[in-house]
């Protein structure tokens, strides 16, 4: 294998000096939440500091990061508008609202445009998009993935950054609600099935030096894309796209590179998971073994003249860490945290390293090198073969490391972190089975695993037994995969009983559990629809 500084030097000898000079720099951010904890931290927080101060401290850390970049985007998945909607029975499910003091702090910390374009842009119906909107024009920030139309949605943006003109396009797979006819005709934003993704990229192509593809998933904490994705990654980069960033499935995941048929190689970020959110999650604490709702990567990308074009040279992904309030931080120059913030963990460990703090610092710089191990597995090439996401045990305090979007030549890595204790030679890899394997493919859009049930009743009138060895054993084989048990119930089985759906789905883990899987690997959870039961595979 050539190595990275080997490569350059090929690749400038090939190209005229005169082509050589060097692009914009972008920062590309995950989801941007402002959830129930972070409202509460922050009115807490603004009563001894003050309103603009507490939204700043938010931000703090990802300033110098943003200040030595041209051009900063990230996903913004909370409307800024009032409370017009709440979480309701009928759509159980999060529903968001911030104040534009979150986006005037978003403004402040160097972020020029946010995409729009998610599950969460209805939460507050087109009143609040319309807000939303009327709110990014006030802070001069960007909006990408809306517009009065489906078609203007879905039309990129064109954005000045160090004389190169940067397109940026954003769509997303679904919404948790939908606008009411009542609210008026727009503004939308852009949605997959409305098929504007090729028209769009090539009119931007036509237009722009560089052009980015970014798209919000449906389901959550993937890190492995499915299919789906990988069709939508391979659409937008043959259509013009010359690089595709992934968002919504809140944890970090796979990259990939494509080459098209005009011969150009596409870097592709499935899922930057988080930038900012305070979800209570199990998986979301710091000595987790495995990626979680708190890794935050940021993927800084470099850009290179060839001609009248700009081309990707460099995607070098930052591992940071949503750190939640801590009462003791004596690395931090507060000596505490008062409000949950991204902290971009290079700059950690050269902070505990400076701190001195002994047992304290150790063991926090240890905990995060696993983090940085973590996102570096979870991030790898989607061809590759699926490695555990386990950390490795992690040395002492006093390295610095980076994290790798890939693994071919114009992808920079930083130094990887060492583990203290070798892999017995005679140690076998644990078993992994291919997407495309024929037994797995029919679950990775999600399968009726042939449980049937009397109305209103939570245990099974009958089950596929065939159906559920086999999933069981593909579980066994690898322990990579993960489930998700969606139990459904009727209209009037729903209102009879809420849990109804729940219930089955945890039913039919049981039966799957008691064949040999963990049952820590399954997720349950319930929906209206003809009663039964889909089951749909992960890693």
């Amino acid at each position: 294998m050539l190595r990275p500084a080997l490569v350059a030097s090929i690749v400038a000898l090939s190209v005229p000096a005169s082509a050589q000079r060097l692009g914009p720099s972008i920062a590309v951010g995950g989801d941007v939440l402002y959830d129930a904890p972070l409202a509460y931290q922050l009115t807490h927080r603004a009563e001894d500091v003050g309103r603009e101060r507490a939204y700043a401290e938010v931000f703090q850390d990802l300033r110098p990061l943003f200040e030595g970049v041209d051009l900063t985007v990230v996903n913004l998945e909370v409307p800024i508008s009032a409370r017009y909607r709440e979480r309701s029975p009928d759509e159980d499910v999060p529903v968001f609202h911030a104040p534009r003091d979150f986006l005037a702090a978003l403004r402040a910390a160097g972020i020029d445009a946010v995409t729009v374009a998610n599950n969460h842009a209805y939460d507050q119906g087109l009143r609040g998009l319309r807000d939303t909107l009327a709110a990014l024009e006030r802070e001069r920030l960007e909006p990408i993935g809306a517009g009065e139309d489906a078609d203007a949605a879905g039309r990129a943006r064109i954005l000045e950054a160090r004389g190169a003109r940067i397109a940026i396009a954003a769509w997303t797979e679904g919404s948790n609600h939908r606008p009411h006819h009542a609210e008026g005709a727009g503004p939308r934003i852009a949605f997959l099935r409305d098929d504007t993704i090729r028209a769009s990229i090539g009119a931007a192509r036509a237009e722009a030096d560089l052009v980015i593809a970014m798209f919000h998933w449906a389901h959550e904490d993937l890190t492995r894309p499915r299919p789906l994705m990988r069709e939508v990654a391979r659409a937008a980069a043959e259509a013009g796209a010359d690089l595709v960033v992934g968002t919504g499935t809140h944890v970090p995941g796979s990259t990939e590179h494509i080459r098209t048929a005009d011969g150009r190689e596409v870097r592709v970020l499935y899922s930057l998971g988080n930038l900012l959110a305070a979800m209570e999650e199990p998986a979301g604490t710091l000595a987790s073994r495995e990626v979680g709702v708190r890794d935050a990567p940021l993927a800084l990308v470099r850009t290179r003249w060839r001609g009248e074009r700009l081309e990707v040279t460099e995607v070098d992904v930052r591992p940071c860490w949503i750190a939640r309030p801590l009462g003791r931080a004596p690395w931090l120059e507060a000596g505490q945290l008062a409000v949950s913030r991204p902290m971009d963990l290079t700059a950690e460990l050269a902070r505990l390293e400076r701190a001195g703090c002994g047992e304290v610092c150790a063991r926090r710089a240890s905990a995060y090198r696993r983090r940085i191990a973590l996102m570096e597995r979870a991030m790898a090439d989607v061809a590759a073969a699926p490695a555990p996401l386990r950390a490795p045990a992690a040395a002492g305090a006093g390295t610095t490391a980076g994290t790798r979007a890939g693994t071919r030549a114009g992808t920079r890595a930083a130094a990887r972190p060492a583990p203290t204790r070798a892999r017995s030679p005679t140690a076998r890899p644990r078993p992994v089975i291919a997407d495309d394997d024929p037994r797995l493919a029919p679950y990775l859009r999600g399968v009726d695993l042939g449980a049937r049930f009397a109305s209103g009743a939570i245990v099974e009138s009958s089950v596929d037994e065939a159906a559920l060895r086999r999933l069981a054993a593909l579980l066994r084989e690898d322990r990579s995969l993960r489930v998700d048990v969606v139990g459904y119930a009727t209209e009037a089985e729903r209102v009879a009983r809420a849990s109804t759906g729940a219930m089955r789905a945890r039913r039919v883990k049981g039966l799957l559990a008691v064949l040999g899987p963990s049952r820590s690997r399954f997720q349950t959870r319930g929906a209206t629809g003809p009663a039964g039961v889909r089951v749909r595979v992960h890693r």
